[in-house]
């Protein structure tokens, strides 16, 4: 009995580990490249909100594309109330850029 539940729990943490080749927030590499996008494209859009936490995050197998969905929050000292949006992100001569947004309800 042991046994299959340790074979469950393997298989279980495997699936997790690879599904939709969706990561954990904490797991995002090179995340400070993702941010400075996101707050480039915040500048350029005039939108007053800052980063609060990546709730979701996908890159595409060939390192071009990458979704995320992101916990945002108003810029300034003292905001509580966040709002999420999916940020779509290409790599363009190297570096990450917001190709658009959308905030999800």
């Amino acid at each position: 009995m042991g046994h299959v539940i340790r074979l469950l729990c393997t298989i279980a943490m495997l699936l997790g580990a690879v599904s939709c080749g969706q990561t954990k927030p904490g797991a995002i590499d090179n995340q400070r490249a993702f941010d400075d996008a996101v707050n480039a494209y915040l500048q350029i859009k005039n939108m007053d909100l800052a980063i609060a936490k990546y709730k979701k995050f996908r890159l595409d197998d060939d390192d071009t594309k990458a979704e995320a969905i992101i916990a945002m929050k108003l810029a300034g000292p003292g905001a509580r109330v966040t709002a999420r949006f999916q940020f779509k992100f290409e790599k363009v001569n190297g570096a990450w850029r917001v190709m658009s947004h959308s905030q999800i309800r």
